[in-house]
């Protein structure tokens, strides 16, 4: 957020267009959206490719949580530490959840 804000907008606004609040001025989407080189007209575009990747972020956990519950807990925790999730990421709880199961076998 601090990366991108500047005099003519805050780390608390992006942060506010980031969560998808919805008093953020249209002006400030616009200006933003200006400053990291995305085109309004491919916002859609990149929602649903966003949203893809999460499903199948989420379908690959599953599928790495079910390899440890059928005894493959090595496998598992190799297959997670492939992901690569970050910390902030959305999925990154189940990730750890994931972990700490395999750690327990």
């Amino acid at each position: 957020m601090e990366d991108v804000a500047d005099e003519n907008i805050s780390p608390a606004t992006v942060s506010n267009l980031e969560r998808g609040v919805s008093h953020v001025k249209q002006e400030k989407m616009y200006y933003l959206l200006d400053k990291l080189g995305i085109s309004i007209d491919k916002l859609p575009e990149l929602i649903i490719d966003q949203k893809e990747e999460f499903e199948r972020e989420k379908f690959n956990l599953f599928t790495i949580e079910s390899l440890r519950d059928n005894g493959f807990p090595e496998l598992a925790l190799e297959k997670l530490n492939q992901m690569q999730l970050e910390d902030q990421h959305p999925l990154a709880a189940y990730a750890y959840l994931i972990k700490g199961k395999c750690s327990t076998v």
